[in-house]
């Protein structure tokens, strides 16, 4: 029996929320709480971190609202996190006993349940391993409305970024060639700034890192082009051309569509206070609007499409092969318009007004 009462209050002790034999220290005020908090790891390490909107360096902010009772005991709830420039960014969400300041329980993220220290660190650790063994989607780098203004040379030199490294450096490890990556991703990091619905930006560099990784071939970036176009991401669509993207008469097409919906879009702002014919916002923000800047920059590329061939001249061709009929010579340095870009073979229309196709090695830009 008596074994029996010893083993019960080893247990109870071994239940306590840090569960380690540490001296009483009573928390008499709120500051003693925080700064008992500020002195664990997980929160040291949080001192620097960046403001993902103003991306700024801003100290942890600290706030005590309530007290909880756990197990019959009064415990102060002190919530962790960034008091950013437009909102609140939460790390933890700690529990201290009002008695013990040593006696200090966590949040556990996953399950909502109230556990030790001890416990959560274990939990992390088999959270890190969990996370290598399952599989990481790009959906869970860049989640829907999210704000990621850091960029990939900022992955080693920002505590805000570690998390978002691991996940990468599986992602690629279990996709680590083109074959494995599905283009429709890069989607995602199409932003749509000129509606004020659309909460989410990640910053383009993303875009770029990502063509690099894969060596996406630049007929498969068409789709791309048109969504920057439609959503007036006039940054991803530099990151295409710098690309070596070919500009073509779809997407000067697809320029003339968004520019007549855009001019839309700013009479309906004007005349009837931002409301379409059905009395629904629009969420257009004219000011915001790029594409006359877009306009702009690929009619530039597009009229400077010419030929670039060591031999002097290439073949306009019948077909989408090298063995098919040659229709004209073309000179290089002429200039061609490119009236189709889905492929590895271009459709165009020389100046003399013949169409055919040439290789997309042989045309340039610059």
């Amino acid at each position: 029996m008596k074994e029996k009462i010893a083993y019960f209050f080893i247990f109870l002790f071994l239940a306590s929320c840090n569960g380690q034999n540490k001296k009483v220290n009573d928390c008499n005020s709120k500051e003693t709480v925080i700064e008992k908090i500020s002195e664990i790891n997980e929160i040291k390490i949080k001192q620097k971190y960046i403001d993902s909107i103003s991306n700024k360096t801003r100290g942890v902010s600290y706030i005590i609202d309530e007290v909880k009772k756990i197990n019959g005991k009064e415990f102060y709830v002190v919530k962790t996190g960034v008091n950013g420039k437009s909102r609140w960014e939460s790390f933890y969400t700690f529990y201290v006993n009002k008695k013990n300041c040593n006696d200090i329980c966590v949040d556990n993220p996953i399950t909502g349940e109230i556990i030790t220290l001890v416990e959560w660190r274990s939990d992390k650790k088999i959270k890190n391993k969990k996370m290598e063994e399952k599989k990481i989607g790009f959906s869970d780098l860049f989640r829907e409305s999210e704000i990621i203004k850091f960029t990939p040379n900022d992955l080693n030199n920002n505590n805000q970024t570690k998390e978002f490294k691991r996940k990468l450096e599986i992602f690629e490890k279990q996709n680590p060639s083109i074959e494995d990556f599905d283009i429709e991703n890069l989607t995602i990091l199409i932003n749509n700034e000129t509606f004020s619905n659309s909460e989410g930006y990640i910053d383009s560099s993303w875009l770029n890192y990502f063509i690099k990784k894969y060596k996406i071939e630049v007929f498969k970036m068409v789709d791309l082009m048109t969504l920057a176009i439609k959503q007036e991401d006039y940054n991803a669509i530099k990151v295409l051309v710098n690309n070596h993207f070919i500009v073509s008469l779809i997407e000067m097409q697809n320029v003339k569509e968004t520019k007549d919906k855009s001019l839309k879009m700013i009479k309906l702002n004007k005349n009837n206070k931002g409301l379409d014919e059905n009395g629904d916002p629009t969420f257009y923000e004219s000011e915001k609007s790029k594409i006359n800047d877009i306009e702009i920059f690929l009619k530039e590329k597009f009229f400077n499409n010419k030929i670039d061939d060591s031999d002097g001249y290439t073949n306009l061709r019948e077909s989408k092969t090298k063995e098919s009929k040659i229709i004209e010579k073309i000179l290089t340095g002429e200039k061609v318009e490119v009236l189709d870009n889905t492929s590895n073979w271009l459709l165009i229309k020389t100046k003399s007004g013949k169409k055919g196709y040439i290789n997309k090695s042989k045309l340039t830009t610059k």
